[in-house]
């Protein structure tokens, strides 16, 4: 099998987020020899981010205890001060009624400065304990983001590698004239698979694999000959001449053959190779290509078994970019395969 060039870019890949894998609970160990950053590694980082961030925040609160005993002993000495003043106010109240006079006016300023500063102590213990509190609650989402950030990266150049592989396999698959078979029944992905699989002129499941499809092949081929023959009834104009009860149940009929084979309706055989967007989603279809022995090109992520598919491509499985970005990669594949066999 010669090896060609498919534009395979790393910059694609990370804008497209292919290397974004699962949590850390949710891997398989199996997928190791594909990651970039294994769980162990990410845990013992987290943790010491984790540290620092805790360390940072107890000095803060040691600053913020000892301002406050200065606010303590700043006030301990202003009390000494009034009641030394007030003292003095005794003596000469003694000697002099006049003197006694602008002393009482001294000491109601000095009250009321008293006040004041009362007043503004606890001010200051408010505003430290408020501060206290948010650089506490800053700290806390930080350790949240921290920890919510346990998710495994997928080695980008791994999947440069197998995605080259797999377009080198299809497009030799497709020069020999072999059918190919596109599974994806997610929501967000259902239109891409569709426009995909027009494009490259092959057969494809966007909405929901019915069990059998494929092992099952004698009464599939029952379904579509009966579906090809309600079109076909149904652009004659046959359908009106019937009574209303029976046109009812054969345009319900057409609409669920058109949901749910309407991607398959001009297969005529078993495909030659079977493309799977999403191996848990799609575990069905995959186990039906196991027993029947159909080669499988599958997007496996971090969840997901490699020994299962014959031709791995590990990328994340998730994300629509990243399953627009492979799915064109094999598009283009089929179609220059395709070209070759035309000529």
């Amino acid at each position: 099998m010669a090896r060609r060039y498919w534009n395979i870019k790393l910059e694609e890949m990370l804008e497209a987020r292919v290397h974004l894998g699962h949590k850390i609970k949710q891997w398989n160990p199996k997928m190791s020899p594909y990651l970039y950053i294994l769980a162990k590694s990410k845990e013992k980082v987290l943790a010491k981010r984790k540290e620092k961030v805790l360390a940072k925040s107890k000095e803060k609160i040691k600053i913020l205890a000892k301002s406050k005993d200065k606010i303590k002993v700043l006030a301990k000495r202003k009390e000494k001060v009034l009641t030394k003043s007030k003292e003095k106010i005794k003596i000469l109240a003694k000697s002099k009624e006049k003197i006694l006079a602008k002393r009482k006016e001294k000491i109601k300023i000095l009250a009321k400065s008293k006040e004041k500063i009362k007043i503004l102590a606890k001010s200051k213990e408010k505003v430290l304990a408020n501060s206290k509190e948010k650089i506490l609650a800053k700290r806390k989402e930080k350790i949240k983001i921290l920890a919510m950030r346990k998710y495994h990266l997928i080695n980008l150049v791994i999947t440069a590698r197998f995605l080259s592989e797999a377009c080198d396999l299809i497009f030799d698959a497709a020069s020999r004239g072999n059918q190919f078979l596109i599974v994806g029944t997610k929501e967000g992905v259902a239109d891409l698979v569709a426009r995909a699989a027009i494009k490259a002129r092959c057969h494809y499941v966007n909405k929901k694999w019915l069990g059998g499809l494929l092992t099952n092949w004698s009464t599939t081929e029952k379904r579509l000959h009966k579906f090809r023959d309600l079109k076909i009834k149904q652009k004659m104009g046959r359908l009106k001449h019937l009574t209303k009860g029976d046109t009812t149940k054969l345009k319900r009929q057409l609409s669920h053959l058109q949901a749910y084979l309407g991607g398959v309706k001009y297969m005529k055989r078993l495909p030659d190779i079977v493309i799977i967007l999403d191996q848990h989603k799609e575990y069905i279809a995959l186990r039906e290509c196991i027993t029947l022995g159909i080669p499988t090109i599958c997007l496996i992520d971090t969840n997901c078994d490699p020994d299962l598919v014959d031709f791995p491509i590990p990328a994340n499985d998730d994300a629509r970019s990243s399953i627009r970005l492979i799915l064109n990669k094999l598009v283009f594949a089929i179609c220059e395969g395709l070209n070759e066999f035309n000529k």
